[in-house]
């Protein structure tokens, strides 16, 4: 549960993915507003990387690889402990449904070697997600927790 898990499956929400985009990227989403409206309202993982990548836009192709539909997951710490405050929110201000990640970076990848054989069709955006946390003198704060993955 600390890293989250797929919402959907490999189902992916045109909403959800929107927000992604525009939260990651004003530029990318201001350039790709026409293709990200026009995206059906649900439709597979594989398509949408299918469908961003035929945009000839590596700005998109590069999120669209980063995007991870995660859901139900936690911060790092023990919920007993009353400084330690965690929120599974599910929906937002309007009452809509959200997918909402509270984990960290090293939250995520402790728990991706789990996640990856339990979702294959997901492990190309951990890599893609792990690669760019890393800054160019080569420090990744999350190394120490991915080297089982990468490893694999």
């Amino acid at each position: 549960m600390r890293g989250g898990i797929p919402d959907c499956g490999y189902q992916v929400a045109r909403s959800d993915f929107m927000a992604f985009i525009a939260k990651a990227s004003h530029a990318v989403a201001s350039r790709q507003a026409a293709f990200l409206n026009a995206l059906p309202e649900n439709l597979l993982h594989s398509a949408l990387l299918e469908l961003a990548v035929a945009q000839n836009d590596p700005d998109l192709e590069r999120l669209a690889h980063e995007y991870l539909p995660l859901t139900f997951s936690r911060r790092h710490g023990d919920p007993s402990r009353p400084w330690n405050i965690f929120s599974i929110e599910v929906q937002n201000d309007r009452g809509e449904r959200i997918l909402n990640y509270q984990g960290n970076w090293r939250d995520i990848f402790q728990n991706w070697e789990a996640l990856a054989l339990s979702f294959p069709g997901y492990v190309e955006n951990m890599i893609f997600k792990f690669v760019d946390s890393s800054t160019a003198d080569g420090y990744n704060p999350t190394a120490s927790c991915a080297t089982d993955l990468i490893g694999k």
